[in-house]
C-alpha cells in the first residue's frame, strides 16, 4: 500500500481531514501538461471544496476577439461568487441565508455558473483551485485532492509567486483510478484545443518544467511559399518517419525513434513560418528550448528532453549562438557543455519516442561538424534568398485575381532593382512590401516597386550605423 512521503506536504499531515498515509496518491507538479487540466476539472466538479480562484486562460496568438473593457468588474463579481460557492461546498455557514445546505449549494452553483459562462466569453478566464482540500468523483470512485503552497514566495518578472503542488488521493489502494482520471482529463483538454490552433511550450530551466505559453493559429503548408527543392524532400522524409510501420522498423534495428532536421540559411527566408506550418499539418504542438538561458545546465537539458510534452515539435533556435566550431561556449553565463548538448540530441538518458527535433541557424558553416553529422541531424533543409518562382507565387497569394503576366512583371521588376543594388531580397522583405500595399490594387502595387528597394536601402544604412556604434 502506498504511503505519502512527508516531503509531499508543507504542513502537518495531521491537519488533513483524512488519513493520507493509508491512501494511494499521485503528485502532480506545475508545468506537467496535466496540472492545469486537473485543477480546472476538479474545480468544476468538486462536491466539497476549500477555495477557488479564477485564472486567465493561456493567451491565444491571433485571437480575433477583444477583451471586455469591464474585465476588472467581471473578475471582482466572479471572485465574490466563488467565495460563496466555496463556502457552500465546504463550511456550514450561510451564504444566502437559506435554511438548507443543499439549497445554499444550488443557489451558489447556479449564480456562479451564470457568471462563469458570461465571463468565459468576455475576459477569457477559467475556474481553478485555490489552496486546500477538495472532494470529487470519477467513474463512481471517490477521489480527494490537496493543493498546497510550498516554500517562500519568490520574485518573478510578473511579481511574487509561490511554488505549489497538487496531490490526488484515491480511497482505493491502487493508483490505477487516479491514472485513469488524469488520462481522461488530459484527453478532454486536448480535444478542447481549438481546431486550427496548436499549443506552445517553453522549458523553464530554473524550475525544471515545460511551461505552456499559449496557443497559436496554425498556418497551412501552402501559405509558406518555398521552392519545391526545399520543402519537397522535407515533407517526404516526414511522411516516411511518421508512416504506419516506421516505429516497428526503428525498434527492430535498435535505432531511437526520433528525427532531427537542420533549417539553415539566410534570415527572414521562412524557417519559423515553416515550423508553424508543420505543426498545423502534423497536428503537433511546438516546444521551444532555451539553451542560452543562464540556468540551463546539462542536467536541465536532459530533464527537458525526458519530460517533453506529447505530440510536439522540439525547436532549438539559433543553435550557432551556443558554441563555435571549436566547441567553445559563446554565452558567457552558460553552464551548458557541448557534450551535454550532444547527449540531449542523441536521446541519452531516455525521452519520448517519435519526437521531431528542429535546429535552426543562419550560419551552418560555424557549427561543429559533430553537432550536425549524419545520424544526429538527419536532413539539412536550406533556406535561401527569394527566387523568381517564389516572387511570382507570393504575388499570386496576395493578388489571387491578378493575371499571370502581372506576377511575372513583379518578379522581373524585383530582380532588376535588386541587381542594381548588388544584393538579393528575402520572403520577409517581400511580405513587408505587400503589407505596405494592402489597400492598393495590383496595378498600383506594381507601380510602387521602388518602395521595396527604398526600404532595403534604409535597412542597410541602419545596419551600418549600428555596426559603427558597436565598434566605438
Amino acid at each position: 500500500m502506498a504511503a505519502v512521503k512527508h516531503s509531499y506536504f508543507a504542513f502537518d499531515e495531521k491537519a488533513l481531514p483524512f488519513d493520507a498515509k493509508k491512501l494511494a496518491h499521485v503528485q502532480v507538479r506545475p508545468g506537467e501538461e496535466h496540472f492545469e487540466p486537473c485543477c480546472t476539472h476538479i474545480a468544476e466538479h468538486a462536491t466539497s471544496a476549500s477555495s477557488f480562484r479564477i485564472v486567465r486562460k493561456a493567451p491565444s496568438q491571433d485571437d480575433d476577439s477583444d477583451e471586455d473593457s469591464n474585465a476588472g468588474e467581471e473578475v471582482a463579481e466572479l471572485s465574490n461568487a466563488l467565495a460563496n460557492l466555496a463556502d457552500a461546498l465546504g463550511s456550514g455557514k450561510s451564504v444566502h441565508h437559506t435554511e438548507s445546505k443543499v439549497d445554499r449549494k444550488v443557489v451558489a452553483v447556479g449564480h456562479t455558473s451564470k457568471l462563469l459562462e458570461k465571463n468565459r466569453k468576455k475576459i477569457k478566464t477559467k475556474l481553478s483551485l485555490g489552496p486546500g482540500v477538495f472532494h470529487f468523483t470519477h467513474n463512481g470512485h471517490q477521489l480527494r485532492a490537496v493543493l498546497q503552497n510550498i516554500g517562500d514566495p519568490v520574485g518573478t518578472n510578473c511579481g511574487p509567486k509561490q511554488h505549489e503542488t497538487l496531490v490526488i488521493f484515491s480511497d482505493s489502494s491502487s493508483v490505477a483510478i487516479i491514472a485513469d482520471f488524469i488520462t481522461y482529463v488530459l484527453a478532454r483538454s486536448m480535444e478542447q484545443t481549438k481546431k486550427g490552433f496548436f499549443n506552445i511550450h517553453k522549458w523553464h530551466p530554473r524550475h525544471q518544467y515545460w511551461q505552456r505559453k499559449g496557443t497559436s493559429r496554425a498556418r497551412s503548408i501552402e501559405s509558406v511559399v518555398l521552392p519545391m527543392s526545399t520543402i519537397g524532400p522535407l515533407l517526404e522524409d516526414l511522411q516516411l518517419f511518421l508512416g504506419k510501420d516506421a516505429r516497428k522498423f526503428y525498434r527492430k534495428h535498435g535505432v531511437p525513434y526520433r528525427r532531427s532536421y537542420l533549417f539553415y540559411g539566410v534570415p527572414g527566408t521562412g524557417k519559423t513560418s515553416l515550423i508553424q506550418a508543420l505543426a498545423g499539418k502534423l497536428g503537433r504542438g511546438i516546444s521551444y528550448m532555451q539553451p542560452t538561458h543562464p540556468d540551463m545546465t546539462d542536467d536541465s537539458l536532459q530533464a527537458a528532453v525526458s519530460q517533453l510534452p506529447d505530440n510536439t515539435i522540439v525547436v532549438f533556435e539559433d543553435i550557432d549562438s551556443l558554441f563555435d566550431n571549436e566547441r567553445k561556449g559563446r554565452v558567457v553565463q552558460s553552464k551548458l557543455t557541448f557534450s551535454g548538448l550532444l547527449n540531449a540530441l542523441d536521446g541519452v538518458g531516455g525521452g519520448r519516442h517519435g519526437q521531431i527535433f528542429i535546429l535552426t541557424t543562419n550560419l551552418r558553416d560555424q557549427l561543429d561538424p559533430a553537432l550536425i553529422r549524419s545520424g544526429r541531424v538527419d536532413l539539412h533543409v536550406p533556406f535561401s534568398h527569394a527566387t523568381p518562382e517564389q516572387m511570382q507565387l507570393i504575388w499570386r497569394r496576395y493578388y489571387p485575381n491578378s493575371t499571370v503576366d502581372m506576377a511575372k512583371a513583379f518578379a522581373k521588376g524585383v530582380v532588376e532593382r535588386c541587381d542594381k543594388m548588388g544584393r538579393k531580397t528575402t520572403a520577409s522583405e517581400l511580405q513587408g512590401f505587400f503589407l505596405a500595399n494592402r489597400l492598393n490594387d495590383p496595378a498600383t502595387a506594381l507601380s510602387k516597386l521602388d518602395l521595396l528597394t527604398d526600404e532595403m536601402k534604409r535597412r542597410v544604412e541602419d545596419q551600418a550605423i549600428h555596426t559603427a556604434a558597436k565598434k566605438k
